[in-house]
């Protein structure tokens, strides 16, 4: 009979059997605590939802299919991916779906964010907000005029397969080195993330659009990884009258905001940290993940997520010898002069003091640090 034909069609040919798939269990946000969300996604619940109505648009499946993969599910899956800097199959699963999802879902969420960073990442250009980061600078250490903390960070990628060497950095790993500038809230004002890994810092901040719109009203105070400019001002290598030892120790105070955020930002994201592992993807992607991840940062501090420690992360690495205070017109070091002379004074300061600030500060600088800030 017909049914008896088709049982045996079926047992000759076991490749035409029909195998239903299996879906795996989503993650729903409702059902985790916030301390859950928190420890998963190092995001508030607020900061999740805010950001995926800002981005869903970008993220929401096209079809309506029964299991197509909700913008949410996909938002969380890298949040978590970038917090944990698990295999994508383990993200992928965490949230209820398989690597190749993951793999795309990655690549959607990390283009919704970059094609957005002017949102998140913008460095003031009226003198309202001038006036508002100088004067929250100053109320740290009493440094005038400060704009912005800079420095860069390295963030270990794998051999790429392109200028392979050109990414190699001076501990012999490579790296993209980040150019970041922050305020003193630790919210990124501007971010570079694509610098070869072998590039010096001061070479990063000279071929940067911020260093062109800076003039000697607005200057940037670097330590001593930079040369000494007009604009960008560094500590003293050896200070000698109380003055310019109040002069560093303010900076090296002032400086600190930038090693918290790279703290936060590496705490908070721990694809970033080498003690993570490596970004195993292309620099340019790479530099993407870097980009998103500075957005994701200021979307935290916005909704004033905490930062949940998951482990310790590696310590920065002095990785290139210290720049030479050289000006093309020698104006860098005159500006220093005229700043310690007009702004930092020593009045009835004990001289042990003055000493133990000295020794402190001159630790502080000699750290595997580069700093510099913007004024």
């Amino acid at each position: 009979c017909f049914l008896s034909i088709t049982i045996l069609d079926r047992l000759a040919n076991p490749a035409r059997v029909a195998v239903p798939r299996v879906f795996l269990q989503r993650v729903i946000l409702k059902n985790l605590s916030d301390r859950q969300i928190l420890k998963k996604f190092q995001l508030s619940r607020e900061a999740i939802l805010s950001l995926y109505q800002r981005i869903r648009q970008d993220l929401e499946p096209l079809s309506g299919r029964g299991h197509s993969i909700p913008g949410l599910v996909k938002l969380l899956a890298v949040l978590y991916h970038f917090a944990k800097h698990s295999f994508q199959a383990d993200s992928g699963e965490e949230v209820g779906i398989s690597q190749a999802s993951f793999s795309r879902c990655l690549t959607q969420v990390v283009r919704a964010l970059t094609s957005r960073a002017k949102e998140f990442i913008h460095f003031p250009t009226d003198r309202a907000s001038w006036r508002k980061v100088k004067l929250d600078f100053f109320q740290v250490k009493g440094f005038p005029k400060v704009l912005g903390a800079i420095d860069c960070t390295h963030v270990a990628l794998r051999r790429p397969t392109n200028h392979e060497e050109l990414y190699r950095n001076r501990k012999q790993f490579h790296s993209l080195n980040v150019q970041v500038v922050c305020d003193a809230d630790q919210r990124i004002m501007s971010v570079r993330p694509g610098n070869p890994g072998s590039f010096h810092d001061s070479r990063i901040w000279q071929e940067s659009s911020l260093a062109t719109l800076l003039d000697e009203g607005q200057m940037p105070d670097g330590d001593k990884g930079y040369a000494c400019q007009p604009w960008l001002l560094t500590p003293l290598r050896n200070p000698q009258t109380p003055a310019e030892v109040q002069y560093n120790s303010a900076h090296c105070a002032t400086r600190n905001v930038i090693e918290r955020t790279f703290g936060v930002l590496k705490y908070r994201f721990l694809c970033l940290d080498k003690s993570g592992g490596y970004l195993l993807y292309s620099p340019l992607k790479a530099a993407d993940i870097v980009l998103a991840c500075c957005i994701l940062h200021n979307v935290a501090l916005m909704h004033r997520a905490p930062v949940i420690r998951i482990g310790n992360i590696a310590p920065e690495e002095d990785m290139y010898p210290l720049a030479e205070d050289v000006d093309p017109c020698d104006r860098g070091p005159v500006v220093r002069v005229n700043l310690i002379a007009t702004h930092f004074h020593v009045r009835n300061v004990p001289l042990s003091n003055i000493i133990t600030i000295h020794i402190l500060c001159h630790v502080v600088l000699m750290s595997p640090l580069f700093i510099a800030y913007m004024f």
